[in-house]
This record gives C-alpha cells, sequence and structure tokens, in this order.
C-alpha cells in the first residue's frame, strides 16, 4: 500500500471513527421502534466502503474525504437525538408537480406523529447563500426549490387532515437572508441565524411546538365493533373455546385486553361508521353472534351514526385492496375521521403505492359466545 501523507490520514481516521460511533447511536436508536434506522446504518457503510477502498489502493485524496456525507450523517443523527417523538428517517413520500408530473421526495426526519418534516442541511451558510441568489453551479437546487418541493409534497400527503409542518434544520447555521426566504413562504427554520449586516449571532430558533387540534371523529371499521362487542374482551376470555384461532385469540386477551384500548380510543369522541361497514357488522352478528354479543351490538350501534359511503378513488381493487376496505376507509377520510381497525394488511398496502390513511389501530378479536365450551 503507498504511504498516506499524514494529514489525509488523520482526516480519514477522523471520518471513519465517526462513521463507526454514528452506526454505534444507530443500533440504539433502532431499538426503540424508529422506521427507517436501517437504510441510514446502510448508506453510512457505503461511505465507509468507499473510502476504505480509495485509501487501501493508496488513491486518497482530499476530495474523497471532502465529498464525503459522513459529516451530513453525523448532523442528522445529532438532529434525531434532539427531536421529539420520531416516527422514521428517510422516509419517501410521493407527490404530483403540474409541469413534470409525478415526483418524490426522501424526508430526512418525519416526527411528532408524523405531523413534522424536517429537512437537515450541515453546508457551508455562505454557499447556501450563493446559490440562492443563483450564483451556484448549473441546475443547483437552492433551498428555495427543496422548499417548494416539500410544501407541495405535505399538501398531497395530509396527516390528521392537514399537511405536515415543514422544518428546515441548518446544523452549521444559515445567513438571515435564507431564513427570512424560507419562513416568508411558510418553512420553519432552526439553527443558529448569522445576521450578516450587524455581524451577529442570534441564538438557535426551534420550530415552533406543534400542537395538533384533537380529531373529535372516529370512524368505526368492522374489526373495531366486532372487537368491542366480543365475549372475549368483555370478560369470557379464560373460557375454554373451540378451535385453535380462537383459542390464540382468548391467550392474547388475558395478555392484551383490547376493551381498554377501544374505550380509550372512544372517550370524548364521536363515532362514525359507514352503511357497508355497519351492514356487514350486523350480518356478522346475527350469523354467528351469540345473545350477549347481540345486545352488545344493538348498544354499540345506538352511539354510532351511520353515514353514507364514500368510497376511495385512488386505489385500484387487487391484492390486500378489497372493494370493501376502500368503502370504510375512503368514508372515513371524506368524513375527516380517523379509521380504528385491525386491517393493517390494506393499510401497509395503500401506503405502498403512496397513499396514507389516518388510523388507529387495535388486535383483532372475533365472535366467541356461541363458540364457548362449558
Amino acid at each position: 500500500m503507498c504511504d498516506i501523507p499524514s494529514v489525509l490520514e488523520v482526516e480519514f481516521n477522523s471520518k471513519r471513527d465517526l462513521a463507526l460511533s454514528l452506526l454505534d447511536d444507530l443500533t440504539a436508536i433502532e431499538s426503540t421502534g424508529v422506521k427507517g434506522v436501517s437504510k441510514l446504518k446502510s448508506k453510512i457503510k457505503q461511505e465507509l466502503v468507499f473510502l476504505n477502498k480509495v485509501r487501501d489502493a493508496g488513491n486518497l485524496k482530499k476530495e474523497h474525504l471532502a465529498c464525503s456525507n459522513i459529516h451530513h450523517y453525523s448532523a442528522l443523527l445529532s438532529y434525531i437525538k434532539q427531536s421529539e417523538n420520531c416516527v422514521s428517517l428517510l422516509e419517501t413520500f410521493n407527490f404530483v408537480e403540474e409541469e413534470t408530473g409525478k415526483k418524490k421526495i426522501c424526508v430526512d426526519v418525519v416526527s411528532q406523529g408524523k405531523l413534522k418534516w424536517t429537512k437537515v442541511i450541515a453546508r457551508n451558510p455562505k454557499a447556501l447563500l450563493q446559490i440562492l441568489k443563483g450564483e451556484g453551479e448549473y441546475l443547483q437546487k437552492s433551498v428555495m426549490d427543496h422548499a417548494s418541493e416539500y410544501l407541495a409534497c405535505a399538501e398531497q400527503n395530509l396527516v390528521l387532515f392537514r399537511p405536515p409542518v415543514v422544518e428546515f434544520h441548518f446544523a452549521c447555521g444559515l445567513e438571515k437572508e435564507v431564513s427570512d426566504v424560507l419562513e416568508n413562504i411558510g418553512v420553519q427554520v432552526s439553527g443558529n441565524v448569522i445576521d450578516s449586516e450587524n455581524n451577529s449571532l442570534v441564538p438557535c430558533r426551534t420550530a415552533d411546538t406543534l400542537s395538533p387540534d384533537t380529531i373529535n371523529k372516529l370512524n368505526l371499521g368492522v374489526t373495531a365493533m366486532v372487537a368491542y362487542v366480543s365475549a372475549l374482551t368483555n370478560g369470557n376470555c379464560h373460557v375454554n373455546l373451540k378451535g385453535k384461532v380462537l383459542s390464540q385469540q382468548a391467550e392474547w386477551e388475558r395478555v392484551r385486553p383490547v376493551k381498554p384500548v377501544l374505550d380509550k380510543y372512544f372517550e370524548g369522541r364521536k363515532l362514525y361508521a359507514c352503511k357497508t361497514a355497519v351492514d356487514t357488522f350486523r350480518a356478522i352478528v346475527d350469523a354467528i353472534g351469540g345473545p350477549s354479543e347481540k345486545v352488545r351490538a344493538y348498544e354499540l350501534l345506538e352511539r354510532v351514526c351511520v353515514v353514507d359511503d364514500v368510497p376511495c378513488s385512488t386505489l385500484p381493487v387487487g391484492g390486500q385492496i378489497k372493494p370493501r376496505s376502500l368503502v370504510i376507509f375512503g368514508t372515513g377520510q371524506a368524513i375527516h375521521a380517523i379509521t380504528v381497525t385491525a386491517n393493517t394488511s390494506f393499510v401497509r398496502a395503500a401506503q405502498q403505492q403512496g397513499v396514507r390513511f389516518d388510523v388507529l389501530f387495535h388486535e383483532a378479536r372475533a365472535l366467541t359466545e356461541r363458540k364457548e365450551i362449558h
């Protein structure tokens, strides 16, 4: 292996040690359930592989270290550590632009229950200002270009029926002129703001704490109504049942009761259900429900406001996308109500096609009263 100048060697070792430290920190974060950590770890490992490759070949240059994204990933991790309720990292969202058609952006950090999107920027503040003024390289995107895309995408990916808040976090600070431009178009800014005219540094700004309006409307899916009236969730989870599936649900119910979860969801909220969901629920109860389950079903429906079906028209039927689910979830979105469901398969399949529904999940429970062994 060829000798490497000592300055480059020191900088290489620093980058490598930083990358290894980031991987260790991300392993700890991964255990908290934040999605996308593996994607970020993979990107850091790719940087390490590249740097090790050029170093071992004796071709390491200053440009290789300067162009490494490890510094950016370090800034990203620093932000993650200070953010509240981080949900996911490097999550992709789709949107449609009038001029260019379908596009997608990768959001660095999704937090606060998906109500906040953050882009982390670790570039030189003066360089960012120059690019904003059109003094950068040909076709180089400015923060204004990125902000416009984020805002457009947020408008088309509503969470709790409104666009997520967009924040740009500047790890190395930003010029006041850049901050003013972003805030004027509705982007929240955090980072040290440099006022070049007054030669001063404004203390670090943080984005306003998000206080989402309470959504007081729930859209009940069939699974939610069945689980709520089931004998299993109403005191009979210790009874012997026919069949392995029901016995397994009884075991789960003893460990993780569903009724308290649903009661907490329902508390202080208006309950809705579309006509298809109610008709399906009634048919299930009439066919296999026991006497007590039928009474509870009647009492539950007395609390539910039945609304007309409003099917979701943005998803094609196929696979886990069933016609009835399109009606139930579509109605929830149409009336601005959160859908309560155990149908994770539909929600996941829809998300894979770029459609996100506002949901509260619960574990599935079947009607069991007529399957009890006495």
